[in-house]
């Protein structure tokens, strides 16, 4: 399913982002407090994201359903 995999590959893309974010704030490029607040949306974000793939994942499988008992 390409919707799926479009699903994972953003979600690895932020899990990515949020370990360049931990490595900046390790090295002081980034206060606490901006670290932090980056660290929730990216958490928020990827909530949303989870979200949607199960509400697409559900959907699909109502159209496949539906398809089904029309044939």
């Amino acid at each position: 399913m390409v919707a799926s995999k479009r699903f994972n590959e953003v979600l690895s893309s932020l899990a990515v982002i949020q370990a360049y974010l931990i490595l900046a704030w390790e090295l002081k490029y980034l206060s606490h407090a901006k670290a932090s607040e980056l660290s929730t949306r990216i958490e928020e974000i990827q909530k949303q994201l989870h979200g949607w793939q199960r509400w697409f994942k559900t959907q699909c499988l109502n159209c496949v359903k539906v398809q089904g008992q029309n044939k």
